[in-house]
Formats: structure tokens, C-alpha cells, sequence
């Protein structure tokens, strides 16, 4: 029986104009994930989270996936906090703040808002244990390199998605990188949630009917 994956829209920006524009782009999806840059790698810096979430337009969205790139402890902190303050005033959206998982340690200091869950991200290969993964209701496995839209597809990382199975792991797993219409075949087989989709959608000139050929691609796709 094939898996059914949720196609996330996602978005990472540097200007508040073009993210405004995105958001409206991506209005008929109820979830959205949006990429955070700061302080990460030889990487430019994306929009800040506080202008992030002083668009209007984020509060149509059902569900909020935050994933932060960072190289700086601190910055994990400060705006893991920022998120959880709007969360709490803002119950009827659910957030989600993903962070790689050699950080997520770091956020047992704040208080959460029950609206407010973390998912840790796996970037090369998982190297905690199964005892850690348990904890967690959802996982992001990374299939490009991070921090930056359009990155090549690397299908040797779905391996770590049998590597979460062996481990025990039995909650929902994400993915992350180099979907399009060719891709998406590659990880209908797997057991994953959820597929986000950033450059493809982008580039795309209708959302809703590329989002609807996606759709077809995996009622399409063979089952080994």
C-alpha cells in the first residue's frame, strides 16, 4: 500500500516584500514551513524571525514549521523564544520549531506553549539514540545540503530513514531537499509524513496545479 505524503510548501527569503508575496502564493495550503538563516555556514542571513512573523498574512496558515540554521547557541535560544511567545498568543495555529539535533538540548530551558512542539533535524546520519528519538513526535531528515533553495536531490540520505526504523522510531518522519516531480518518486516507498518543497514550488508559475501534479506523480509512482 503506497504512503501518503503531505507536500509542504516552504519558503526562504531575505526580503520582506518577496516573503509577503510568497505567503500569498501559498495561501490554499493550511501548512507552511519557513527556513531561517542566521549565522550559518558561508550562507547570507534570511529574513529575521521578527519580521517573519509580523506578517499578517502567516495567520491563515492551520500549522507553522520554524527550522532554524545556525552555527551559534544563543541564537538557538533567542529565537526559539521569540516563536514560543507568538505561539502562546496565537493557540489556534500549532507551531513546530525544528533544529539540528546536536542543539535541541538547548531548548529544555524554555517553558513551551502547548501549542509549541520541537523536531530535531537530521542533517548527515542519526547518531543519538533510540531512547532520544522517542521523545519526539515528528523527525526532519535533510536530503540536500542545508541553507540554501535548489540544491541537488541526494538519494543515499533516505538511508537514514531505515536507520530511524531499525532504531525503533515509530513517530512521523519529514523530509527536506531536492523534492520535484522526479524526486517524489523516490520516497513514495518510504515511510515519511511529509515532503517539504521549496525551490520547485517556487519556480513554479501555479502552485495549486503543480501541488495537484505532484499528487499524481505518487498515485503514479510503482511500489517495490
Amino acid at each position: 500500500m503506497k504512503n501518503f505524503i503531505l507536500l509542504i510548501p516552504a519558503i526562504l527569503e531575505q526580503d520582506t516584500s518577496e516573503f509577503r508575496r510568497m505567503l500569498k502564493r501559498y495561501k490554499e495550503s493550511v501548512v507552511l514551513h519557513i527556513d531561517i538563516l542566521n549565522n550559518y555556514k558561508n550562507f547570507p542571513d534570511s529574513l529575521k524571525i521578527e519580521n517573519v512573523l509580523n506578517c499578517d498574512n502567516l495567520y491563515g496558515f492551520q500549522k507553522l514549521y520554524f527550522h532554524l540554521m545556525t552555527d551559534k547557541a544563543d541564537i538557538v535560544l533567542s529565537t526559539l523564544t521569540v516563536i514560543n511567545n507568538y505561539a502562546a498568543v496565537n493557540k489556534k495555529i500549532a507551531f513546530s520549531f525544528l533544529i539540528d539535533e546536536e542543539y535541541i538540548c538547548l531548548c529544555d530551558k524554555v517553558e513551551m506553549s502547548n501549542n509549541f512542539n520541537l523536531i530535531p533535524v537530521i542533517y548527515s546520519r542519526p547518531n543519538k539514540n533510540k531512547e532520544f528519538y522517542a521523545n519526539y513526535e515528528e523527525i526532519l531528515v535533510m536530503t540536500v545540503e542545508a541553507g540554501k533553495q535548489g540544491s541537488k536531490f541526494n538519494k543515499k540520505k533516505l538511508n537514514n530513514i531505515s536507520i530511524l526504523e531499525k532504531l525503533g522510531y515509530k513517530g512521523n518522519i519529514m523530509v527536506d531537499g531536492g523534492i520535484n516531480d522526479k524526486t517524489l518518486s523516490h520516497i513514495v516507498n518510504y515511510k515519511i509524513s511529509s515532503a517539504v518543497i521549496g525551490s520547485y514550488f517556487k519556480s513554479s508559475e501555479n502552485f495549486a496545479l503543480t501541488y495537484k501534479n505532484l499528487l499524481n506523480v505518487m498515485l503514479n509512482s510503482k511500489i517495490s
